[in-house]
């Protein structure tokens, strides 16, 4: 009887489309207006992105929908985010010590550090138009720019595996 052969760079596919967007509204407001235009139903998942990193750790806001007619999972997800870190500083004072308190930007795609929000759709078995995505997106007034992601140039990819 034959063997049979994985080969890693099989599991190394991307089958996913990615669509970054620039926004300064909130993610709430952009999911709602996605939702008018698309015709899908985003909803603010309980279950947050957990992404640790050198800084720390930190959870980023995700709006999901799952469209079973088409096959398609749709996930809106925040770029930026905060970690707050403390710090005790030692003051040369008998009385006094300080603690000081940071706040240090991280990204879920560090090599995207403009963006705001990822668009990912996942669909093995429709086909995916992102172009057209795109251009629907570009509808909506607050948006500053949108454009499709190529995911394959992506390096924190496995950030985007959930």
């Amino acid at each position: 009887m034959g063997t049979l052969k994985l080969l890693s760079s099989e599991f190394n596919e991307i089958d996913f489309h990615l669509i970054a967007i620039h926004s300064p509204i909130e993610g709430y407001r952009l999911a709602f207006f996605i939702n008018k235009l698309l015709q899908i139903n985003l909803k603010l998942s309980k279950n947050k992105l957990h992404v640790h990193q050198k800084k720390g750790s930190s959870n980023f806001e995700r709006f999901s929908f799952e469209d079973e007619k088409k096959d398609i999972r749709w996930d809106l997800i925040e770029n930026k985010n905060t970690i707050k870190t403390a710090e005790n500083t030692a003051i040369n004072d008998l009385f006094f010590e300080t603690r000081t308190q940071f706040s240090l930007p991280v990204f879920l795609v560090p090599e995207y550090r403009k963006v705001d929000f990822f668009l990912k759709l996942d669909s093995e078995s429709t086909p995916l138009n992102g172009h057209e995505i795109v251009v629907e997106i570009k509808k909506i007034p607050a948006i500053t720019t949108v454009y499709e992601v190529n995911s394959n140039k992506i390096k924190s990819k496995n950030n985007l595996i959930f």
